[in-house]
């Protein structure tokens, strides 16, 4: 049996978007890869039930976003043409759609659209709903010509080297600098190639959804010109009259809606009183002619999956409405489930097994859904409800467990001194033999709302497979148990800090073979903060290596995308009321406490944990004379270690490796 290679990722199938045709004859689906040019490929492909086969149905490789345009047709985004790459240099906006059939052949170009489309909707006749990126301080080119449209690119190509800003937050992880820019609604005609915006210009819309009818829009977002908002209202855009209709002020925060049934819009939505912005959303349905807000289910539970991994790439549906009933995937302890809401207000499991509901779709047929089950990767499934059986589709990642060691993960748990039980893992190392003394990683989850659970996680596996033990648990503050054990707000570094040392005490009561001289402790974003945390509060850990990490409450909330909001948040307290609180919270004051040999990695486009907060701790380590080294990544963000360049990938995990390697082993 052989172990897993350090980028054995690069083989994976990672699944997204799926989708039933209209008729529920067929099934769609992409799925993304690493190609050769340290970037990743991506391919549409087609499930037939009757015939029980699945086949690719794109083959040049950047095919992943689409829709059915009827029962045979699927529409996707694509750039093939030369002419169209040319424009999109020279600064036009523009989205290319090719028509594909079910029954093969090549495909063809279906329309254009002059916008930079981030997701479209069909009416079922010649316009379709698009939600398009739209820059304030952009001159559109699409009405300019000769020597007035060459004056404007001169210009747009002298503007890069500036950047201006004046409200906030100003940037955005992965987006880079976002000033004035916003996600705008239209409407296109295919036929007059007319273009009718819907929202307006500083209108930010988190998401919409068409009417079962398709002659209505709701939709949900917010409007700002200086300061930005989570608060989100809801809003009724008639397609006929071009009216628009605000159902709901901005009062929540909306993270789903679609329509329950003709006039009846359903949301999940939290006005965070309770429990801050960790809140879990209730259930709302709002009667458009009445224009009455009433609770349909009040929920405790996390509405779409949190449960962590490093083996996706792209979402799908995580929330439809089918048959008058509302089916969602939910956060269960350490389990992504699939549930429905009945129009009564009760809610059931409908996919309640151990593993991950990633995405799904329902038609008469049954439930497909792409999944994480076991420790198996991401294949496509498909469930009878009438039976509650459950099958597998696909096998396109298959190869990967071919005489190659995966580990199980060895569950306990352990009730702490507030009565919450704490759910935890251990992977056995490869090869292992009793009595023999073997070093350990403890790795800690981000969020914190978040949550390890028992499916497949790459860097953890490939651990494993080098020969050491791997400690994982879901301390407090973290997702699937409720808004009481995720209320974390104003108690970083205290009950979490202690239910981490406590469960790493329970592994190695219970494992007598991890050697308790050499363990190392490692975690991303809130994993990162707590990794500088405990450097600083004991050193009990052989060596330790922070990712992507805050290290300075102060200096975060002034300069992370959401620092403003999560920051003060999080700590109950802000920078004026409190900066005592904040720094006593901060790992930083505790840096001159540290004597574990800390390795730093970060980003320079993670503006989420901004560089600086590992600069300032590596900068304190090295001052204090503590071992430290600092791995850099440019043009990377927080999501590195999830959706990086594959090389890049590869010598994140390469360096965290090494570093324990040389200080464990």
């Amino acid at each position: 049996m052989e172990k897993l290679c350090l980028d054995e990722f690069k083989s994976y199938r990672f699944l997204s978007d799926l989708k039933w045709s209209p008729d529920g004859k067929f099934a769609a689906f992409a799925a993304s890869y690493a190609n050769d040019d340290n970037g990743y490929d991506s391919g549409i492909y087609l499930y037939d039930p009757a015939a029980g086969t699945t086949k690719r149905l794109t083959t040049l490789g950047k095919e992943k976003s689409f829709v059915w345009q009827d029962d045979e047709n699927i529409l996707f985004s694509s750039m093939r043409s030369e002419k169209y790459k040319k424009q999109v240099e020279g600064g036009t906006d523009l989205t290319v759609y090719y028509r594909i059939s079910v029954k093969g052949g090549e495909a063809e170009e279906a329309f254009v659209i002059p916008l930079k489309a981030t997701a479209i909707r069909l009416t079922g006749g010649d316009n379709i709903v698009i939600s398009a990126a739209f820059d304030n301080a952009k001159t559109d080119l699409s009405a300019l010509s000769g020597e007035e449209k060459e004056n404007a690119v001169k210009a747009a190509k002298e503007e890069k080297d500036y950047e201006v800003v004046d409200e906030l937050p100003w940037w955005s992880n992965g987006a880079g600098f976002t000033n004035k820019k916003r996600t705008r609604l239209y409407l296109y005609n295919t036929v007059s190639k007319a273009v009718t915006a819907i929202t307006g210009p500083l209108f930010q819309t988190n998401g919409f959804q068409l009417s079962p009818c398709k002659n209505f829009i709701v939709y949900f977002g917010f409007l700002f010109e200086n300061l930005g908002t989570r608060k989100t209202g809801l809003y009724l855009y008639n397609i006929a009259t071009g009216e628009n209709t605000t159902l709901l002020a901005p009062d929540y925060v909306i993270t789903q809606a679609d329509f329950l049934k003709k006039d009846t819009v359903v949301f999940a939505g939290s006005d965070q009183k309770a429990y801050g912005i960790a809140t879990n959303p209730w259930f709302y349905t709002f009667d458009i002619p009445s224009g009455k807000l009433a609770l349909l289910a009040e929920y405790d539970g996390s509405v779409c999956s949190n449960i962590a991994s490093d083996c996706r790439l792209g979402g799908g549906i995580s929330f439809k409405v089918y048959g008058g009933d509302l089916y969602f995937t939910e956060a269960v302890d350490y389990n992504c489930n699939l549930s429905k809401l009945t129009a009564d207000g009760k809610i059931t499991r409908v996919i309640d097994e151990a593993g991950t509901v990633d995405c799904f779709d329902i038609a008469e047929k049954g439930i497909v859904y792409i999944g994480m089950m076991g420790q198996r990767l991401q294949e496509l499934y498909i469930f009878d409800a009438a039976t509650n059986e459950k099958t597998r589709i696909t096998s396109l990642n298959e190869s990967v467990y071919a005489d190659r060691y995966v580990a199980v993960p060895q569950h306990f748990s352990f009730v702490e001194a507030d009565g919450f039980t704490i759910d935890g893992w251990v992977l056995l190392p490869y090869g292992y033999e009793k009595g023999k003394k073997y070093p350990a990683i403890f790795d800690i989850h981000g969020g914190p709302k978040s949550a390890f659970g028992e499916v497949f996680y790459h860097e953890m596996q490939y651990w494993a497979g080098q020969g050491y033990f791997v400690l994982f648990c879901n301390p407090r503050g973290g997702d699937g148990k409720g808004n009481a054990f995720a209320d974390v707000r104003g108690k970083y570094g205290t009950f979490d800090y202690d239910n981490l040392m406590q469960f790493v005490d329970l592994c190695i009561e219970k494992y007598a073979d991890i050697d308790v001289n050499n363990i190392g402790v490692t975690g991303g974003s809130y994993g990162g903060f707590m990794t500088n945390w405990i450097i600083g509060h004991t050193n009990r850990f052989k060596a330790a290596a922070s990712q992507r990490s805050i290290s300075n409450w102060i200096s975060f909330c002034g300069t992370s995308d959401i620092g403003f909001i999560f920051g003060e948040d999080q700590m109950a307290a802000n920078i004026w009321s409190d900066s005592d609180k904040l720094w006593w919270h901060s790992p930083l004051r505790y840096a001159d406490k540290a004597t574990t040999p800390t390795l730093f990695v970060h980003s320079d486009q993670d503006y989420r944990c901004w560089i600086p907060e590992g600069y300032q701790m590596f900068t304190a380590l090295k001052l204090k004379g503590v071992e430290t080294r600092m791995c850099v990544f440019h043009g990377e963000n927080h999501e590195l270690s999830r959706s990086g360049k594959p090389l890049h990938r590869a010598r994140r995990l390469k360096e965290i490796t090494n570093w324990f390697d040389e200080r464990l082993k």
